[in-house]
């Protein structure tokens, strides 16, 4: 993964705001999601763990299931 810096684009459609917060297992960043003109967080797993399959699983899993959640509060 390449070095994340406050202000870089990823994917062309979100804008790194600020650093939030990191886990034992991922960097976790505000950011303006430009197509939807709203605030979201985005999240990358660390380095360290991406040579393992479980943690990618993991990781991959954990954003399946909050891409479902629907709350007027999330």
């Amino acid at each position: 993964m390449s070095k994340i810096a406050i202000g870089q684009r990823i994917n062309n459609r979100y804008r790194l705001v600020s650093r939030v917060a990191q886990g034992g297992t991922a960097e976790i960043y505000e950011a303006q999601d430009l197509s939807q003109k709203r605030n979201c967080i985005v999240k990358f797993i660390l380095e360290n763990l991406l040579n393992n399959p479980a943690n990618i699983s993991r990781f991959e899993r954990e954003a399946s299931i909050v891409s479902k959640l629907s709350h007027p509060n999330i």
